[in-house]
């Protein structure tokens, strides 16, 4: 796997080739528009439940495999050493999104981010999902 060195220049000056790049994000709750009436009454539930963040990387795992220190060794020069440590609102607002508009079919799953609805054939959530 090829990681791209940072950059050395701190700042970008567009040029007229340069593409603009849509940002998504959410701040609030009330960001989230679901087409719905259903989708609102999960969305008025699932909002009220608390939220834990769960690591990407198990630490003890880590550890027990001996990759603990190498882990952190890697990260730390490329400047990833906390990457797996970040508790945004975003993140939690948008799994609100998803499971607020969360549906499915014999044939396909449909759910909306940062919203925008999705809807993937059953082959490609098996595909995402690397199965």
């Amino acid at each position: 796997m090829d990681i791209d060195p940072p950059s050395p220049y701190k700042h970008h000056t567009p040029s007229s080739s340069f593409q603009h790049e849509e940002r998504y994000e959410l701040t609030s709750l009330n960001q989230i528009l679901l087409p719905l009436r259903l989708q609102v009454e999960i969305l008025n539930v699932v909002k009220t439940k608390e939220f834990t963040h769960t690591p990407i990387f198990d630490n003890a795992l880590l550890h027990e495999t001996g990759m603990d220190f190498e882990f952190e060794l890697i990260f730390g020069i490329i400047g990833w050493k906390d990457a797996w440590k970040i508790t945004e609102q975003g993140s939690k607002l948008l799994t609100i999104e998803f499971i607020s508009s969360l549906d499915f079919n014999d044939d396909n799953v449909s759910f909306r981010m940062f919203n925008k609805p999705f809807t993937l054939t059953w082959k490609a959530v098996s595909v995402a999902l690397g199965f």
